[in-house]
């Protein structure tokens, strides 16, 4: 992270800078307004990952949704791969 980046302690606070994100910027979504977003601050992707709250989660698993590559039925079991 760099000295510019906004402070960002609790998952509530991440997505609160997300949706303002979203709104400053030209984003298509969610998913694109996080990438931007840390790309921007110079964050790691998977440092965000125990940032996004369920509210959050849900818009994404919604937006997802909505471009059709959110898996509905995760009953199929996945091969192992090592």
């Amino acid at each position: 992270m760099t000295e510019d980046t906004p402070f960002v302690l609790e998952p509530e606070d991440f997505s609160l800078q997300i949706e303002l994100y979203l709104k400053k910027n030209r984003c298509d979504g969610y998913v694109s307004a996080i990438l931007k977003y840390c790309t921007e601050y110079c964050i790691d992707i998977e440092d965000v990952v125990t940032l996004i709250p369920p509210t959050l989660k849900a818009k994404l698993a919604e937006e997802a949704n909505e471009y059709g590559v959110l898996i509905k039925d995760l009953s199929i079991p996945m091969m192992r791969i090592e």
